[in-house]
């Protein structure tokens, strides 16, 4: 076993990139809109306090809605954000179960959703994302990713 001063520096981008998942990953694209993909991966990283994850996404859900502080404030607290539709709302409450507690999700949380028109499909990509971003927060966490330096001021749109 090959031991260095800084362990993480043997997990390059190029190891990292074997856990890509394009049709998860690519947050542009899928029967979920922009801004709702978007606000389900910036409520998980907001949950994890993943740094990279958590400015990354607040910015880009600020840029998809035409508001940096947008972005922040749901990474903060999704509930105190009246801007949020009751369908995004629902989607960021389960991304949070999904995150911290998958098994308390109960066939009435799968109503709900179903009553604001999403459907199997749509809520089958929202877990998906949910999970997928925590799962990208705790190898962010653990290799100590930094923030983009694009990401760390407050950006001119």
């Amino acid at each position: 076993m090959t031991t260095t001063a800084e362990p993480r520096a043997a997990l390059t981008p190029t190891r990292i990139s074997r856990l890509d998942v394009p049709e998860v990953e690519d947050l542009q694209n899928g029967g979920l809109t922009a801004r709702e993909r978007e606000v389900i991966a910036t409520v998980v990283s907001g949950e994890n306090r993943c740094a990279h994850c958590h400015t990354n996404h607040a910015n880009k859900l600020g840029k998809v809605a035409g508001d940096w502080s947008f972005g922040q404030r749901v990474a903060i607290d999704h509930h105190q954000v009246a801007e949020l539709t009751e369908r995004e709302h629902a989607l960021a409450d389960l991304a949070v179960a999904v995150n911290n507690d998958p098994q308390s999700i109960r066939d009435g949380d799968f109503d709900r959703l179903r009553q604001l028109r999403l459907d199997d499909h749509l809520i089958l990509e929202a877990i998906s994302i949910a999970a997928f971003i925590g799962a990208t927060n705790r190898i962010g966490i653990a290799l100590a990713v930094p923030p983009n330096p694009e990401y760390t001021g407050v950006p001119q749109y």
